[in-house]
């Protein structure tokens, strides 16, 4: 049996939340499953769902608002003392063809090396080169506080909780994970962070912890979100990033080259 696990935070409105299980109801999972909601700040406006998802069987978890999503994960398997797989999704979720949970099964079974699924794999490079990227340098920077390189404070981060980085910075965003108790018990679960940078790194560390015990990640289908999406990220956008990468590729030497011109001649 697996355990589908929503995150769900109490100060947004519950409308993905709803649009999300009404889509787990709408397309075959071709798998068995159940539902558990975990509320973030549930402890102090309970997260009461309509009766149609109550009559479904749909259970509700609600907590301290702790940990962001990764929290809320921890504390739903946690919470479950029988179901052998766990399906972690946001509530910003979208199911996207029928055979969904199947599709995550089948791939794990196909493999005892796999310990980690998800719909998409980031940062597929070193850590050195990825701490160059300008866009994942500055992804934690806040306006008004001092910059800093956040490839570097994630890698610290992993480092600092006793987890070999290794040295590739690739791992599966944390949007939709999929895996097994027996891993996530070898791994002892996600860490958790009210820090919101270092809970960014706990999305990371999880990867990590992962290979560390000598299990693979992987991605799902043979394109990123195949079977899951998310509001935020979607197919039509990865494909839109990859075509302006393949695009922009043969003018990057060409334009580091002027810059380093303008460099040159501004020192």
């Amino acid at each position: 049996m697996t355990n589908i696990i929503i995150s769900y935070w109490v100060g947004r409105p519950p409308n993905r939340l709803y649009q999300l299980l009404n889509q787990i109801a709408r397309h075959d999972a071709q798998a068995p499953f159940i539902i558990t909601i975990v509320c973030n700040g549930g402890d102090r406006h309970p997260l009461i769902l309509p009766e149609k998802y109550v009559k479904n069987g749909v259970h509700v978890l609600n907590r301290v608002n702790s940990g962001y999503n990764i929290g809320a994960w921890e504390h739903g398997w946690r919470s479950d003392g029988e179901s052998e797989y766990f399906l972690f999704l946001q509530d910003e979720c979208r199911i996207l063809k029928t055979g969904w949970l199947k599709a995550f099964l089948d791939k794990m079974q196909e493999s005892r090396e796999i310990g980690l699924l998800g719909e998409s794999i980031n940062w597929k490079r070193a850590w050195s080169e990825q701490r160059n990227n300008p866009v994942a340098a500055s992804c934690l920077n806040r306006e008004g506080e001092v910059p800093f390189n956040a490839v570097d404070f994630l890698r610290a981060f992993i480092v600092l909780s006793g987890i070999d980085p290794g040295e590739s910075a690739e791992h599966l965003q944390s949007l939709i994970l999929f895996s097994s108790r027996t891993v996530l018990e070898e791994v002892s679960g996600f860490i958790t962070s009210d820090i919101y940078a270092e809970a960014v790194g706990s999305e990371i560390a999880i990867s990590k912890k992962v290979q560390e015990r000598g299990y693979r990640i992987a991605q799902v289908g043979a394109q990123p979100f195949s079977f899951i999406g998310h509001l935020q990220w979607s197919v039509t956008w990865y494909r839109n990033w990859i075509k302006f990468k393949l695009f922009a590729r043969p003018y990057k030497a060409k334009i580091e080259k002027v810059l380093e011109k303008i460099s040159s001649r501004a020192d």
